[in-house]
């Protein structure tokens, strides 16, 4: 799977109408340049951790500055995983 592509799909859907914020083009840009503040970081990291089964006393110790650092920590931490994001996605009711 493209985590690039699921971390960009995620932020769509936690903040669809997000109008500043066009899709992270690489995975160690700093989360800090990329138009999303520390609620949409918020909201992409529970929706993640629902996507990967993460347990909320594991998601407590998230602490990330880039998608890469995010994304490793889930695959770390994962108890479940999906072939393409877009199948993440549908995964989870929001």
């Amino acid at each position: 799977m493209d985590r690039l592509e699921l971390f960009n799909k995620a932020a769509k859907v936690v903040k669809p109408a997000h109008t500043d914020h066009e899709a992270i083009p690489d995975q160690d840009m700093p989360l800090v340049d990329s138009g999303l503040d520390s609620l949409d970081l918020l909201m992409i990291s529970v929706f993640l951790c629902e996507v990967f089964g993460i347990s909320e006393e594991i998601a407590k110790q998230m602490k990330f500055t880039t998608v890469r650092e995010y994304m490793d920590f889930c695959d770390k931490h994962k108890t479940r995983d999906f072939a393409t994001a877009d199948e993440a996605i549908a995964e989870v009711n929001w």
